[in-house]
């Protein structure tokens, strides 16, 4: 039964939250850990975060909605498509996303993007899916 140790838990509990609230009719531990995805949208439908280890699933349940949801096709069809080069991103939500992945003891982050498609972050624990801005409009 593997878990993050007190601290851990704490400060990756602490970085789930910058993304979005306990889900207080959620599920239970035992049930969710039974799921083949455990994952969760922030509040504001921009990031996905689906929990890898044993121990992410343990800890990020606490944030999955009841009712059931399906993972977004949007997202496996990411996984299909040849790499290109990325797009724009919130600052404000790459600093999220890092400070989870740090919480959680990563020490490296693998990165995918495709061009104006979402972008994946992961590690060992974490898988993370950020929906891409609108490019900036340019100035003539």
């Amino acid at each position: 039964m593997e878990r993050f140790d007190v601290k851990t838990d704490s400060k990756v509990l602490n970085a789930l939250l910058e993304f979005k609230d306990y889900e207080p009719e959620g599920y239970e531990e035992a049930d969710a850990l039974k799921l083949e995805k455990v994952f969760f949208m922030d509040d504001s439908q921009v990031v996905l975060i689906e929990a890898l280890s044993e121990r992410a699933k343990r800890t990020a349940y606490k944030f999955m909605p009841a009712q059931k949801i399906t993972f977004p096709q949007v997202c496996l069809d990411f996984f299909k498509v040849p790499v290109q080069q990325g797009g724009y991103y919130s600052a404000e939500f790459l600093r999220k996303i890092i400070k989870l992945f740090e919480a959680a003891g990563s020490r490296s982050i693998k990165t995918s993007t495709k061009l104006d498609s979402p972008a994946v972050f992961e590690s060992d624990d974490f898988r993370v899916i950020l929906a891409p801005k609108m490019a900036p409009k340019m100035e003539r």
